[in-house]
């Protein structure tokens, strides 16, 4: 499942490297005191404190991402799971570093709280993966069967008493058995059936080569686009310009009719005066 809120993802991110330092620095530190033999009080209290917080994020990396899942159940889930690792770390580090807590229903309830805890991740995990095989449906329900026995059971030894606990360990011994396997093979096999699933694959993202590729593309298209434009308008505002600077043309003017002549009057010629004397 993805989230869709950002914050949640950048949240489970840090938890993760927050999880890789925390349990690499008390493995270091492990290892420092087991060469060099340079065991003290603070150096315990500092490997316990990396410990106790690097289990603290290993349990609420996931938890953070599912407090977004559509379904209610898985939601309620992460989110008492969450509160639960509250309730059962905060004493823990107290109690590392001197803080006298000497309660004992306090103490009973920070166990309980572990075991809580447990069973709501292990049952939010679980629940969110696509059972679209009979086998891993039967693996999720015998897992969380299994679970929800030794988590019973221990609580009611934390409020009660351990002495019935002696008559329930071959029952308590078979759960611990399909637990485990359960908490191994089962993820394995959902994740192999998600691969197989392609409306399951997420979208292939882009390397930041092609990223910059991309980039690289878009800006010269656009630039392209800009420059078409500019000369289009450009053309435009040229052909209006020139069509307002260019003279009206003048009115054509039709000719005006000339007046008829009256035709000439031919005169009589003259006689000759000696012609008629003749």
């Amino acid at each position: 499942m993805n989230a869709s809120n950002p914050s949640i993802e950048t949240t489970r991110k840090v938890l993760l490297q927050a999880t890789i330092w925390l349990f690499a620095t008390s493995a270091l530190i492990g290892i420092f005191v087991v060469l060099t033999n340079a065991y003290s009080l603070v150096i315990g209290r500092v490997i316990s404190t990396t410990s106790i917080l690097g289990l603290l994020a290993f349990s609420s990396m996931n938890n953070i991402l599912r407090t977004e899942d559509k379904r209610n159940y898985v939601r309620t889930l992460s989110i008492t799971a969450l509160i639960s690792n509250l309730i059962w770390c905060i004493p823990w580090l107290l109690a590392v570093w001197g803080v006298y807590l000497g309660s004992d229903l306090l103490w009973r309830i920070v166990l309980a709280a572990g075991v809580v805890s447990f069973n709501s991740t292990l049952a939010a995990n679980f629940l969110s993966f696509k059972k679209t095989n009979e086998l891993i449906q039967g693996l999720t329900i015998a897992t969380l069967l299994s679970s929800g026995i030794i988590g019973l059971s221990l609580l009611a030894a934390i409020f009660g008493n351990l002495n019935y606990i002696g008559d329930m360990w071959r029952l308590l011994l078979i759960a611990g058995i399909v637990l485990v396997f359960g908490m191994i093979v089962t993820p394995i096999l959902a994740r192999a059936e998600e691969k197989k699933d392609p409306s399951s694959k997420p979208a292939v993202k882009d390397t930041v080569g092609e990223q910059i590729m991309r980039a690289e593309i878009e800006a010269e298209v656009k630039e392209k686009v800009r420059a078409e434009v500019e000369a289009e308008m450009r053309e435009k505002i040229a052909a209006e310009m020139a069509a307002k600077s260019e003279p009206a043309p003048a009115p054509e003017q039709t000719p005006t009719p000339e007046p008829e002549q009256a035709p000439e009057q031919t005169s009589a010629p003259e006689e000759d005066p000696w012609i008629n004397q003749k």
